[in-house]
């Protein structure tokens, strides 16, 4: 889950490292995904605070 603020413009934090996510490998892509509840509390705090779920594939 990476959050984002700003209308989806700055990330909170910034902490994919490729040593933790893929350790045997390097990572292929990242895929940011749409849920009905990360929108949910996009909106409801007007887009200042937006989640997103992430998800990353990995090269072996």
């Amino acid at each position: 889950m990476r959050l984002f603020t700003i209308w989806y413009i700055v990330p909170v934090y910034n902490d994919l490292d490729q040593k933790t996510v893929c350790p045997n490998g390097r990572i292929r892509t990242v895929n940011m995904q749409f849920s009905i509840l990360n929108a949910a509390v996009c909106g409801s705090t007007l887009f200042l605070l937006c989640p997103h779920t992430v998800g990353v594939e990995c090269l072996e």
